[in-house]
């Protein structure tokens, strides 16, 4: 049987640390702690030990530091590539794995990327070079894709509100199965408000075995177009307000906006047509982590992206380190019935999928 392993690149929000100034979750002096959200899918047929063991490798992701990561720890190229969205924090890289590829091929071949058609003409516009590089793949929101470059892999994205210039935005569930063997799920989140599932892929995503999810803030501020580790003031004091206040001024309608083409009227998109008919309201979203993990019992939760920079600005709480992180998250995580195991990967954590 194949092994699956996943490994953190890069856990970095944007901007880790800003210039001049210290974040006690990353350390400053090490590059690969600064590497923006970035995770390899390596396949293996024997115990992943070094870049020998590998059969093939999947990225998702490439932004700041990255690549960076990728010449320090294996220095080959990825079989291909996943964008969850087009910031330049998750794309940046992707000039550099794309021209590695297609350079090594004598120009004769291009990379394959696989992206949401919104996303990738969004990434074109801001790296308009690539066009001549990249073979692009579209995936569509709610449809199962083969991950041509890995047989028995296969990847369905969700869509999720990241704020109004994330257009294309998606969640990625990759699925591998190996005929016999059972299928084995796992998923990443990219950087997600909310995600805008159907009741039906709710069924499709539970028990997952391991998520890689946004974890920007602990307490809720839907302006920073994150959503956070749990709906609740400080303290379990209730709903925040600040979060209830955005509840009552949006519309599943106008969450949809960054995910309708040009011209296309939502009676063309079925999937999203059919997001609207199961959510009537904002309240029906999974509006943070707990929610999600309430409501498709994930295995393993990894925490990335971490800023708390909304925390100690809105909430006077402090911005907390990757061992109080985790500690705080197990003792706000009790949820009867769902045996949900939280993890804060650093640069360089491998996750075996069993």
């Amino acid at each position: 049987m194949t092994n699956i392993y996943i490994r953190t690149n890069g856990r970095g929000n944007a901007w880790p640390v800003f210039l001049g100034q210290e974040h006690p979750f990353y350390d400053r002096h090490n590059y690969e702690d600064l590497a923006n959200a970035s995770y390899s899918v390596v396949f293996s047929d024997g115990e992943y030990k070094d870049v020998d063991s590998i059969n093939q490798e999947v990225l998702v992701d490439a932004g700041h530091g990255s690549v960076q990561y990728l010449l320090k720890n294996s220095n080959r190229i990825p079989e291909t590539t996943l964008l969850t969205h087009p910031h330049i924090d998750h794309t940046l890289g992707l000039d550099w794995v794309a021209q590695s590829f297609y350079r090594l091929h004598n120009k004769k071949r291009r990379y394959p990327v696989y992206a949401t058609r919104l996303c990738m003409d969004m990434t074109l516009r801001m790296f308009p070079h690539l066009e001549e590089v990249i073979d692009f793949r579209e995936i569509s929101y709610g449809i199962r894709s083969a991950v041509k470059e890995v047989p028995g892999l296969s990847v369905t994205p969700y869509p999720v509100f990241h704020g109004f210039v994330a257009v294309g935005a998606a969640m990625l569930l990759f699925e591998y199965n190996e005929g016999s063997h059972n299928t084995r799920k796992f998923g990443f989140t990219g950087d997600v408000m909310s995600p805008l599932f159907r009741d039906i892929d709710l069924d499709h995503l539970a028990g997952i075995q391991a998520l890689y999810v946004d974890c920007n803030n602990r307490f809720p501020y839907p302006k920073s177009n994150h959503w956070s580790f749990t709906k609740n003031n400080p303290g379990d004091q209730g709903i925040s307000d600040i979060l209830e206040s955005w509840e009552k001024s949006i519309v599943p309608e106008e969450l949809i906006k960054p995910h309708l083409k040009p011209g296309e009227n939502i009676e063309e998109n079925n999937y999203l047509l059919n997001f609207l008919k199961d959510c009537n309201s904002a309240g029906q979203l999974c509006l943070c982590i707990l929610d999600l993990a309430e409501r498709i019992a994930p295995q393993n939760i990894m925490l990335a992206h971490y800023s708390g920079t909304e925390d100690r600005k809105y909430y006077k709480e402090k911005i907390m380190n990757d061992t109080e992180l985790l500690q705080w998250v197990n003792s706000q995580s009790c949820i009867p019935g769902i045996n949900t195991k939280f993890h804060v990967p650093r640069a360089g954590n491998i996750f075996k999928i069993i």
